[in-house]
């Protein structure tokens, strides 16, 4: 394994001892190998450790043992102790995520220069896992690539090595390590993949593994044949002036989705608000489009775009004639006239009584001051107040809508809550359903 792992360090980074190596290591088996392969290598590295402090006793214990292991092989350390969970309920986001994005940040704050590299010991089985999660979530063609080789500053010279080469060199060489109990928990999707789904392809196909690292391999080829398409593409129809791109609308509609996709994904076109783009190509001169980054415009032939120069989007709609919609960034907002059958208490579809609206109604940002009169209630209450008391976090805030009748009275907030003043009752015949997508 060491022969192996000399000559791909050689072939990815032929001068890699004048870098600077940092590692991610945890005190578990492959980090402790890349760290041994690294030092019989002859490269000096920093060690950088996370604690977490999700396993109490045992997250202390794991920090020790990482820094007995830097005094031992003359390795500097560094070693941050997060607040996991008051991230997790500050930001919303799981245990998983929020890791994720704590040490991911702080190993960013290690990039000082092209000449930085950051080291991760993820290996060929952990691309495999990626592939299961990423396929059983959804996912495009990146998200079955395994973990990239390369992603600057990091770099993972383990990416080819099954997890039973990195086994065999740790009994091989006596390698001391951490076991985290929280690996064998199968509540975890990774580890139950892990523990039960890919042994079982392997007792199906014995060379599952190698099969899959040759795909692998093939996909992050096509992920930069495709690149270099997309750039020659971009070449070819988008123009560049000033701040303003343009492109040939006739062009673009002999896109398909994933090309428009392709084309535009560094402008904000995301999987998720490309059908909604191809919609707004094929309207009206005048007609705008936003994604979360850039302004969208068709003028005559051609379709303009720009960036935008805020952090949210301006907008200011009037509406009178129903059914329509109206797209936003990867959300669209449509309304539509039904008969009404009986009282629906949900927050998306919001249920509007339309005899209680006087038309024309707005669609705009929220503003400071801006009221609402909540259900069940006879006084105003600031929108503010509403969005904290929802648990908006600051940057939903900003994206907030508010829907106002022909009088300037805000009698909506989109997917979340409707006015005491259009609110239906026994007498309603026909409801404005606002839906949020």
């Amino acid at each position: 394994m060491l022969d192996r792992f000399k000559e791909i360090l050689r072939t990815d980074y032929p001068e890699i001892e004048s870098y600077d190596l940092y590692l991610a290591v945890s005190g578990g088996k492959d980090s402790m190998v890349l760290s041994h392969l690294l030092l019989r290598s002859g490269l000096d590295h920093t060690l950088l450790h996370c604690n977490f402090k999700l396993r109490g006793k045992e997250s202390d214990e794991d920090e020790a043992f990482m820094r007995r292991y830097a005094e031992k092989s003359g390795l500097s350390i560094e070693v941050r102790t997060f607040d996991t969970y008051g991230y997790v309920e500050e930001s919303g986001k799981t245990i998983q995520e929020a890791a994720r994005e704590l040490r991911y940040d702080w190993f960013h704050t290690f990039a000082e220069n092209e000449r930085s590299l950051i080291l991760t010991a993820h290996h060929l089985d952990d691309s495999i896992e990626t592939f299961f999660i990423n396929l059983l979530r959804g996912t495009g063609y990146k998200g079955v690539r395994g973990i990239p080789k390369f992603n600057h500053p990091f770099y993972r010279p383990l990416s080819s090595f099954k997890a039973d080469d990195i086994y065999r060199y740790i009994d091989e060489n006596h390698i001391d390590y951490r076991e985290d109990s929280s690996n064998k928990e199968t509540k975890y999707l990774r580890n139950k993949l892990r523990h039960e789904i890919v042994p079982g392809f392997n007792e199906i196909e014995p060379k599952f593994r190698s099969k899959m690292g040759a795909f692998f391999e093939e996909m992050n080829n096509l992920e930069s044949f495709v690149h270099q398409q997309v750039e020659e593409l971009q070449d070819r129809i988008l123009f560049h002036k000033d701040n303003i791109i343009s492109a040939p609308i006739e062009e673009l509609n002999k896109l398909n989705s994933t090309a428009l996709h392709f084309v535009f994904r560094e402008f904000g076109i995301r999987r998720s608000n490309v059908k909604a783009f191809i919609k707004f190509l094929q309207s009206h001169t005048g007609s705008k489009f936003f994604s979360e980054t850039h302004e969208f415009l068709l003028d005559r032939e051609f379709l303009l775009l720009k960036k935008l120069d805020i952090s949210f989007v301006e907008l200011t709609v009037e509406i009178n004639e129903f059914p329509t919609e109206l797209h936003i960034a990867s959300k669209a907002l449509r309304f539509e006239i039904q008969s009404f059958h009986g009282i629906e208490k949900t927050n998306n579809p919001l249920q509007l009584d339309l005899a209680k609206i006087d038309l024309p109604i707005t669609i705009r940002n929220w503003k400071h001051g801006d009221k609402i009169q909540p259900l069940g209630m006879s006084g105003q209450k600031l929108i503010s107040d509403v969005l904290i008391d929802h648990k908006i976090s600051q940057f939903e805030k900003e994206k907030t809508l508010i829907i106002e009748d022909a009088h300037g009275k805000i009698i909506a907030i989109p997917n979340l809550m409707i006015s005491e003043m259009v609110k239906s009752d026994d007498l309603t015949k026909d409801i404005l359903l606002v839906i949020e997508e």
